[in-house]
């Protein structure tokens, strides 16, 4: 895309869109211009000199990612071992620096923790007060992990490493199902004694209560090895550069700070130039090459500058709602969140045991089935790393839902026969919905949200879905047992289908595609109007449907329109600009 195309573009993005500052900081400077942000920017961050060759390069990488495939004026050029992981980069994106599985295996074993002080409860508010401190646990590394790794991963793969989040979390719950089963024949003592007409302290003693004890218990390994592993990572390299100065002096006036890490990032933006370095440094661990992390630190620099001035002049929470880019990320993000839970997932990941027994089965066939359907809970997750970024957000969505609609309704109409054909069809039936729920409604959300909204909103954004998410999934929880005895288990089952097919709607008509577009610039995407996307949306469907037709003409596929745009600039946006992020172009 020649200069003047270039100019065009981002003017047609600029104006009243206040995210524009974050699309590129250094569009239209020449050499000059670059050279005075390159010297400006090693006297700011304090980094030693003997890396401004390195950081220069990096920074003209960060303009052009074409900077240096052709002769230049001031001699410059990658060595031999900077080209090899520019390529690599381009062409081989599961190839990446052992530190960033190791972050990603981080946040993985984190989404599969649980806690293990349930298990020395004496007393039902024992168990309630254990459950609400896990909660809080849960709840702050559900907001943290998928930022923590979108953050840190190359936006070629950010999708697949971020959606790992949930697919570990189906790993946590196969794992609970499986310690169900293994201390299920444990002993609880002399059936005399413990029978349910005991006493409340006698069954809940040690020698009454083994079997459940050991199955709360049984999650504390992986918390632990996360403790352990948490502190050889790099931090967030975004984090490390951008602690806001005031609540940075505040914190350290306030607050006892025990861990090294934590100090260094709370004195972060208080005048401490180590931050930079240390920023530096994390992104060498998580990258190949010390250009590539000079590069991405380089942008990182001058884009929070540009959301720091956003942030000084605006009311994040406010324009959340208020901005119309910010409120249809979040409208969206809202949709794939409680849509998460209204699909029913959790009824049968919770009760599925009950259900199973509801069914005719035994306990321990109960339990086993339960097992089967949290190990294809987390198996069929597996594909939807590989296709994430390929076949689209969106478009998994889009596939899976009729079939989870489907399926919930065949496991509730399962209730409706009697003898072998009832156990069989409630087993198939929850069976087929987790294999249709694994790749799509299971990984997609918190993948979108962790994405989709902008930079200076999107710690606000992501707290307010991730809160959405688990109320509902506290609704969800609580209301199946009382919609079951109320509406029979074929009415219970029926209403998630009828959401299933509700969120199916909603999801062609208010969900954009973010597929290959980078964290910094979706602006231009939920720049569309509700209204058109949910037009061209319907049209797009008409299209498929009559495509797939045999001998019905379909005739020419829609596009999304921009209307922002004036009709000469339609064409523009065929083309993606050089440079908009930090590892490639849209």
């Amino acid at each position: 895309m020649d200069a003047k195309t270039q100019k065009v573009y981002y003017e047609s993005i600029s104006g009243e869109n206040i995210n524009s500052t974050l699309v590129n900081p250094f569009l239209g400077k020449c050499h000059k211009d670059m050279c005075l942000l390159i010297d400006k920017f090693m006297d700011t961050t304090g980094i030693d000199s003997s890396y401004y060759d390195v950081i220069a390069k990096g920074a003209f990488l960060a303009q052009d990612r074409c900077a240096f495939s052709r002769p230049r004026d001031d001699k410059r050029r990658l060595n031999r071992e900077e080209k090899a992981a520019m390529d690599r980069e381009a062409h081989e994106k599961w190839n990446q620096p052992f530190v960033l599985y190791a972050l990603v295996a981080c946040c993985s074993l984190g989404a599969a923790v649980q806690g293990w002080d349930e298990a020395l409860t004496g007393s039902w508010w024992h168990l309630l007060l254990a459950r609400f401190c896990l909660g809080l646990g849960i709840g702050a590394k559900s907001a943290t992990i998928p930022v923590f790794a979108a953050e840190s991963t190359p936006a070629n793969i950010r999708g697949a490493f971020v959606m790992m989040w949930q697919m570990w979390t189906a790993f946590g719950l196969m794992l609970g199902n499986i310690s169900g089963v293994a201390f299920q024949s444990i002993h609880d003592g002399n059936p005399s004694k413990c029978d349910r007409s005991s006493e409340k302290n006698i069954l809940l003693s040690i020698s009454c209560s083994l079997n459940w004890r050991f199955m709360l218990a049984s999650p504390m390994v992986l918390p632990l090895v996360v403790a352990a592993h948490v502190f050889f990572l790099p931090e967030s390299p975004r984090s490390v550069c951008h602690i806001d100065p005031a609540f940075a002096r505040k914190r350290l006036r306030c607050a006892d700070v025990s861990f090294t890490s934590s100090w260094l990032l709370l004195k972060a933006h208080g005048g401490d130039k180590r931050k930079y370095l240390k920023a530096f440094d994390s992104l060498r661990r998580l990258r190949h090459s010390e250009v590539q992390a000079a590069r991405d630190l380089f942008l990182i620099h001058h884009l929070l500058q540009g959301e720091d001035r956003i942030k000084r002049q605006r009311h994040r929470f406010v324009e959340l709602w208020s901005v119309d880019r910010n409120r249809r990320a979040l409208l969206a993000s809202l949709i794939v969140m409680i849509m998460q839970q209204l699909c029913g997932v959790n009824v049968l990941s919770y009760y599925s045991t009950t259900v199973f027994k509801d069914a005719s089965y035994s306990s321990s066939s109960a339990l086993l089935a339960s097992m089967g359907f949290g190990i294809i809970n987390f198996l069929f997750a597996i594909p939807a790393v590989f296709k994430i970024d390929t076949f689209g957000r969106r478009n998994l969505l889009l596939t899976t839902f009729p079939f989870m609609a489907l399926f919930q309704l065949l496991t509730g109409l399962a209730f409706l026969f009697n003898g072998k054909a009832h156990v069989v069809f409630v087993l198939v039936g929850m069976y087929l919905f987790s294999i249709a729920y694994s790749p799509g409604e299971g990984p997609v959300p918190f993948v979108y949200a962790a994405e989709s909204m902008p930079l200076y909103v999107r710690d606000v954004g992501m707290s307010i879905v991730t809160a959405v998410n688990w109320l509902f999934n506290f609704i969800v929880a609580i209301s199946f047992p009382g919609m079951k005895d109320t509406f029979s288990p074929t009415g219970a089952f029926g209403y998630y289908a009828a959401w299933n097919v509700a969120g199916w709607f909603l999801i062609l008509l208010f969900v954009p595609e973010t597929k290959d577009l980078t964290l910094e610039q979706l602006d231009v995407r939920f720049s569309i109007s509700t209204r058109t996307h949910a037009s061209f949306a319907v049209k797009e469907c008409l299209y498929n449907i009559r495509y797939y037709i045999p001998g019905v003409r379909a005739g020419k596929k829609p596009k999304l329109p921009r209307e922002r745009y004036g009709t000469d600039e339609m064409q523009i946006h065929d083309h993606a600009p050089q440079k908009i992020s930090l590892d490639e172009e849209v």
